[in-house]
Protein backbone atom coordinates (compact mmCIF):
# COMPACT_ATOMS: atom_id res chain seq x y z
CA UNK A 1 0.00 0.00 0.00
CA UNK A 2 1.17 3.35 -0.99
CA UNK A 3 2.31 5.91 1.29
CA UNK A 4 -0.22 9.12 1.02
CA UNK A 5 1.87 12.75 1.28
CA UNK A 6 0.65 15.68 1.33
CA UNK A 7 3.44 18.36 -0.23
CA UNK A 8 3.40 21.67 1.59
CA UNK A 9 5.43 24.16 -0.34
CA UNK A 10 5.64 24.47 -4.09
CA UNK A 11 9.22 26.27 -4.02
CA UNK A 12 12.78 24.83 -5.50
CA UNK A 13 13.45 21.92 -2.36
CA UNK A 14 10.17 20.68 -3.04
CA UNK A 15 9.89 20.83 -6.87
CA UNK A 16 13.58 20.01 -7.73
CA UNK A 17 14.73 17.51 -4.79
CA UNK A 18 11.64 16.13 -3.02
CA UNK A 19 9.10 15.24 -5.64
CA UNK A 20 11.45 13.94 -8.37
CA UNK A 21 12.75 11.42 -5.14
CA UNK A 22 9.36 10.52 -4.36
CA UNK A 23 8.45 10.09 -7.98
CA UNK A 24 10.77 7.15 -8.40
CA UNK A 25 9.01 5.08 -5.40
CA UNK A 26 6.56 3.27 -6.16
CA UNK A 27 5.32 3.10 -3.00
CA UNK A 28 4.22 6.78 -2.97
CA UNK A 29 1.44 8.80 -3.68
CA UNK A 30 0.81 12.68 -3.39
CA UNK A 31 -2.93 13.63 -2.33
CA UNK A 32 -2.20 16.95 -2.73
CA UNK A 33 0.21 19.99 -2.95
CA UNK A 34 -0.11 23.20 -1.12
CA UNK A 35 1.29 27.06 -1.23
CA UNK A 36 -0.18 30.19 -1.00
CA UNK A 37 0.93 30.64 -4.36
CA UNK A 38 -2.16 28.42 -5.77
CA UNK A 39 -0.28 28.58 -9.05
CA UNK A 40 2.70 27.30 -7.97
CA UNK A 41 1.04 24.45 -5.80
CA UNK A 42 -1.02 23.62 -9.12
CA UNK A 43 2.64 23.72 -11.42
CA UNK A 44 3.72 21.28 -8.82
CA UNK A 45 0.17 19.01 -8.61
CA UNK A 46 0.52 18.78 -12.24
CA UNK A 47 4.14 17.44 -12.05
CA UNK A 48 3.71 15.21 -9.17
CA UNK A 49 0.19 14.12 -10.55
CA UNK A 50 -1.38 14.98 -6.96
CA UNK A 51 -5.65 15.49 -7.20
CA UNK A 52 -6.02 18.69 -5.34
CA UNK A 53 -3.61 21.58 -5.05
CA UNK A 54 -4.60 24.06 -2.11
CA UNK A 55 -3.53 27.68 -1.30
CA UNK A 56 -3.88 27.18 2.64
CA UNK A 57 -1.88 25.25 5.03
CA UNK A 58 -4.96 24.86 6.92
CA UNK A 59 -6.17 22.57 4.20
CA UNK A 60 -4.09 19.92 5.74
CA UNK A 61 -6.96 19.29 8.11
CA UNK A 62 -9.51 18.10 5.46
CA UNK A 63 -7.56 15.42 4.38
CA UNK A 64 -7.22 12.96 6.69
CA UNK A 65 -5.95 10.27 4.37
CA UNK A 66 -2.90 11.19 4.32
CA UNK A 67 -0.40 9.38 5.91
CA UNK A 68 2.75 12.16 5.91
CA UNK A 69 3.27 15.65 5.30
CA UNK A 70 6.29 16.76 3.36
CA UNK A 71 7.21 20.68 4.93
CA UNK A 72 8.80 22.37 2.37
CA UNK A 73 7.91 26.17 3.28
CA UNK A 74 10.29 28.52 5.06
CA UNK A 75 12.12 27.59 8.18
CA UNK A 76 9.96 30.02 10.13
CA UNK A 77 6.79 28.53 9.40
CA UNK A 78 7.70 25.32 10.35
CA UNK A 79 6.76 24.87 13.88
CA UNK A 80 2.82 26.29 13.06
CA UNK A 81 2.94 23.46 10.11
CA UNK A 82 3.70 20.40 11.91
CA UNK A 83 1.31 21.53 14.52
CA UNK A 84 -1.13 21.58 11.81
CA UNK A 85 0.12 18.25 10.25
CA UNK A 86 0.11 16.81 13.81
CA UNK A 87 -3.58 17.91 14.77
CA UNK A 88 -4.60 16.55 11.90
Amino acid sequence: MPIKWIILGAGDIATNQFVPALKSLDACHVLAVIDQNLAAAEALARQCGAPRALADAKEIQRIPEADAVYIATWPVSHCEHAVLAAEA
